[in-house]
This record gives structure tokens, C-alpha cells and sequence, in this order.
């Protein structure tokens, strides 16, 4: 295997001076924003948000489970995984089980930890947790959040790079997982 190294050096670290929660004006459900003053940057601002978990779910029938639901932000329904915040003092794999139940009604076994990274490293200081869950089955009723709502969709495994070639798939985050599946998917079976 090939190592390849970066300057984790340069550019330069920015050296905070001061950061102050901003609680006039930005301040929602799902996160906070926080002025940073540095000398790179003078009040630069930074939405600390609690960190979130994808669910790649698959059926014992080789489908993976997708949800779609309405994205202010696009204005735009967006077929994506299952998943969430991470509640305060929550491990990632207990948020991964919560989410799918809540979301869809499935639930599964044998997680895999796919990855774990930043979604939005220049302005959030959160990070995203990717995870295969094998073996699901829908065992329970939905049970979305007061401002969730979402429809259940089963994609064959064998029609996934298709489908991901048709641009259905415009959620960035998601995709991402789409895309670590496929790579582990070439590597590695199912349990």
C-alpha cells in the first residue's frame, strides 16, 4: 500500500483570540453560531453543531434503505441516508441504531465503522460517522421528530451505481457514504 503524506503544517493555524457565542440572532434547534477573532480572521464565524451519524441499512434482500424528506435549505425533496444528530453524552453506534428505527422502522445488526469525518470543515466543528448495517428488517413504526417527515424507499445494491450515475442523489453527505459503500463493497462481503 502507498503512503502519501501532506505538510500538515502549512498553511498556518489561525490562533483565536476571542470567541463569543452570538445569541442575539443566530441561534437555532440544531446548532449555534460562535464569532472567532483571530489576525487571519476578524470575527469569523463558526456554527458548532452536535455531530451526526449515516446509516448505510441493508436488507437481508441486498437493498438499501433510503429516506427522503423535504431540505429548506434547496427547497427540494432529496432522497438520503438514514440518520442524524448524535444526542448529548449518545456513542455513535447507539444514535445509528435510534435514527434508523425513528426514521424508518428498520432495524439491523453487525455494524461496520466506515469512516468518520468533518461535513463542513470551514465553518462547522462537527463530524459525520459513516457505518454498514447489515441484516435489516422493518421491526417497528416510525417515530419522527416533531419537524420530520419522511418516506421509506428500498435501492438494490446491484442498481446503486446506476442510480448514483443518474445524479439522484444530491445530498453531499450522503453521497459521500454512497461512495465509502462502494469502495468497501469492492474489499470486503456482508456479514
Amino acid at each position: 500500500m502507498t503512503e502519501w503524506h501532506w505538510d500538515r503544517k502549512r498553511p498556518e493555524m489561525w490562533h483565536i483570540d476571542r470567541e463569543v457565542l452570538e445569541h442575539d440572532y443566530h441561534r437555532c434547534k440544531v446548532f449555534t453560531y460562535h464569532a472567532h477573532n483571530s489576525k487571519m480572521a476578524h470575527d469569523f464565524v463558526i456554527a458548532k453543531l452536535s455531530d451526526w451519524v449515516q446509516c448505510l441499512a441493508i436488507t437481508e434482500k441486498q437493498e438499501l434503505v433510503l429516506v427522503s424528506q423535504y431540505r429548506a435549505g434547496s427547497q427540494s425533496l432529496t432522497l438520503e441516508l438514514p440518520g442524524g444528530a448524535i444526542d448529548p453524552n449518545e456513542e455513535p453506534i447507539n444514535a445509528l441504531h435510534r435514527e434508523l428505527r425513528e426514521e424508518t422502522g428498520y432495524t439491523g445488526i453487525q455494524p461496520v465503522h466506515l469512516y468518520t469525518g468533518y461535513p463542513n470543515p470551514a465553518f462547522q466543528d462537527n463530524r459525520v460517522h459513516y457505518y454498514i448495517l447489515s441484516h435489516c428488517a422493518k421491526t417497528h413504526t416510525t417515530d419522527f421528530d416533531p419537524d420530520e417527515d419522511l418516506a421509506t424507499y428500498l435501492l438494490p445494491l446491484k442498481d446503486l451505481d446506476d442510480v448514483i450515475g443518474q445524479g439522484t442523489f444530491q445530498h453531499a453527505i450522503t453521497l459521500n457514504g454512497l461512495l465509502l459503500l462502494q469502495r468497501w463493497l469492492q474489499k470486503n462481503t456482508l456479514p
